[in-house]
């Protein structure tokens, strides 16, 4: 912590040239330690600046926050009957922590997740957010003859490390090519 009078000097790339050594710039937000910090911690506090809000359409974070590790998703989709001859179907996804899929009710991906896997259950393990932001792509070829014209459903349970975690993300896009 500073005291009364100190007085704190920051240098960067936003140097003021006609007064050497003097910041001309604005800095958003400082925080001071009285010890070095490793390597892990850096990481953890720049990850946190980064986040994933340029994901976030819907903010479960008031629904989840110290009461649920785990998250249960629906994505209906309709295809028609020249659709459902569409080949080469992916799906593209980023999440945070823990990845559990079905197609029309049946297990396609399973990521990070306990092999019993319940309603609550936890991932099991923190992901890195740098891989969590990275899209992580799935072939869904031997899956799709459960696929029917009409109303499908990708199923998806979302895992957390813990119900304390404070972060979530689930972002997924299905995809095809005409043959």
């Amino acid at each position: 912590a500073l005291g009364v009078g100190a007085r704190l000097n920051a240098a960067g790339s936003a140097l003021d040239s006609t007064t050497p050594g003097q910041w001309s710039g604005r800095i958003d937000e400082v925080a001071i330690w009285n010890r070095s910090l490793a390597d892990d911690e850096v990481k953890a506090i720049h990850w946190a600046g980064v986040g994933y809000q340029d994901f976030v359409r819907t903010d479960l974070r008031d629904a989840l926050s110290n009461s649920s590790s785990s998250v249960q998703l629906r994505f209906p989709f309709v295809l028609n009957a020249a659709q459902r001859s569409l080949v080469n179907w992916r799906l593209s996804a980023r999440y945070d922590d823990g990845l559990v899929a079905w197609l029309n009710g049946v297990p396609i991906i399973q990521r990070n997740a306990p092999e019993a896997l319940a309603w609550n259950s936890t991932a099991l393990d923190a992901r890195d957010p740098e891989d969590s932001l990275t899209p992580e792509l799935f072939d869904l070829t031997s899956y799709t003859d459960g696929l029917v014209t009409g109303t499908n459903v990708l199923a998806i349970q979302l895992l957390n490390r813990a119900s304390s975690d404070n972060d979530l993300l689930c972002e997924v896009e299905l995809s095809a090519a005409s043959r």
